[in-house]
């Protein structure tokens, strides 16, 4: 029996967490069409709203639509990761996001992002959030 060699395992993680910073990256410069970028055609977002259960959005439009509608209703958005880890074809990243609604209203949000990795891009994003 052939044993897959440590060095892919441990790049199949490292790629998988660098997609993640990069996801965070476009999020922070409110950048759909880069954020757009590291989805496959066919990725499912599951947000965390509206409570209970969230939205799903389906495909890069849809997904993206969510986010212009998103980056229109809110100022001042940042998303400060506090931790990633990966699994196999699943990472997983803890996060802060502040912004300061279109009211003035200053927003915090604590959660986490589950993403499955596919063929090096992101496939599905399950976000959950308590605020």
């Amino acid at each position: 029996m052939t044993r897959q060699p440590r060095r892919t395992k441990m790049s199949r993680i490292e790629g998988g967490v660098r997609l993640l910073l990069d996801y965070k990256d476009a999020l922070d410069r409110r950048d759909v069409d880069g954020l757009l970028a590291l989805l496959t055609d066919d990725c499912r977002f599951e947000s965390h709203t509206p409570a209970p259960d969230g939205a799903t959005f389906s495909g890069k439009q849809a997904i993206g639509d969510y986010w212009r509608e998103f980056f229109a209703a809110c100022t001042d958005f940042r998303a400060e990761g506090e931790d990633v880890f990966a699994i196999g074809f699943h990472c997983v990243m803890r996060w802060t996001r502040t912004w300061t609604e279109v009211d003035g209203r200053e927003r915090r949000l604590r959660g986490v992002d589950v993403f499955k990795i596919r063929e090096g891009l992101i496939e599905e994003v399950l976000e959950y959030g308590k605020g």
